[in-house]
């Protein structure tokens, strides 16, 4: 089986690699994904690199990384139209939708990382009005960390769509990505989920900055106590209104080793808040669903390393 042919205007850097990351390998028996990148590296070298990178930093320095996926791409860009492959009948119906979406005229967004789960919901006049002041913290956080975009090729792609119009937003903000701030957007949820993960855990202090509460707030801070982690400290959010929170992390600087955080699209409203920190900020998404409820792993890529793959129960091929 192969991913399905690429449409040139979505290739946005100059190399195309195979997208194979350590520990996770058991993710390409079907199909070996192509991924867009600066170097003609392998993707393992690649990975390690990152994971050298964010644990040379802990407790020492300021590292965002904020992961950018098709949520954050539709935030920023809108309803883009799809575009072709070689499936016309596909390119047909999508087209279609597409049309349908515009005549209701609607920008609000609203968007959910799983049933239930809100990554934000905001008004079209809202996002209008916060746009330019989006674009400059994602320009200060370029240049100070990593930027994790979903620019990968499989059966499923899902984003390519967007590529194209994410470069066009990138030299809008006057905001530079190159291979020293560019990293797949696979490698974090790796990093977090496989054997890498002990480097950046073990005996550290974490601070949680995420909206979940009472049980399954409990859970997630057993999840990482069990990863080896020394101290869990937790600092609120809104659930789905992150863009506009403020927040007060005095009394954690120099008590932590890392964040972890958890707030949708509005991320990077509070990622620039945490300069004062001078440890990594690791944009973890999805993984917080995982350490709520382990059987949310079947339900993403790269959250179930070779050692516990269990092809019956993967809900995402």
């Amino acid at each position: 089986m192969s991913i399905k042919k690429i449409n040139k205007k979505s290739i946005i850097f100059p190399e195309l690699v195979p997208f194979v990351i350590p520990d996770f390998e058991k993710h390409n028996q079907e199909i070996v994904p192509k991924v867009l990148s600066f170097t003609n590296k392998s993707s393992q070298e690649w990975f390690n690199e990152f994971v050298t990178a964010v644990e040379s930093k802990i407790g020492k320095e300021f590292y965002p990384i904020v992961r950018m996926s098709d949520g954050e791409y539709q935030f920023l860009l809108g309803d883009v139209p799809p575009i072709y492959h070689s499936d016309i009948v596909s390119f047909a119906k999508s087209s279609f939708m597409h049309f349908l979406r515009r005549l209701k005229k609607t920008k609000d967004f609203k968007a959910a990382t799983l049933p239930g789960v809100s990554s934000g919901t905001y008004t079209k006049d809202e996002i209008s009005d916060v746009m330019r002041q989006y674009g400059k913290w994602m320009k200060s956080l370029s240049e100070k960390g990593v930027i994790a975009l979903h620019l990968t090729y499989s059966k499923k792609s899902f984003q390519d769509k967007f590529h194209y119009h994410l470069k066009r937003w990138f030299t809008n903000n006057n905001i530079v990505i190159n291979k020293d701030n560019y990293y797949p957007f696979y490698f974090v949820y790796a990093l977090l989920r496989g054997e890498s993960r002990k480097r950046i855990f073990k005996n550290n202090r974490v601070l949680v900055i995420h909206s979940a509460e009472d049980d399954k707030r409990e859970k997630i801070k057993k999840s990482l106590q069990n990863e080896g982690v020394s101290k869990v400290d937790w600092l609120k959010i809104s659930s789905s209104r992150s863009l506009f929170d403020q927040i007060d992390v005095n009394k954690y600087v120099g008590q932590v080793d890392l964040v972890l955080l958890g707030a949708g699209v509005g991320k990077p409203n509070i990622m620039v808040q945490l300069e004062k920190l001078k440890v990594p900020c690791i944009d973890a998404g999805f993984v917080f669903e995982v350490w709520a409820e382990d059987e949310n792993k079947w339900k993403r890529p790269f959250m179930v390393k070779d050692s516990d793959w269990d092809l019956d129960k993967i809900k995402f091929l």
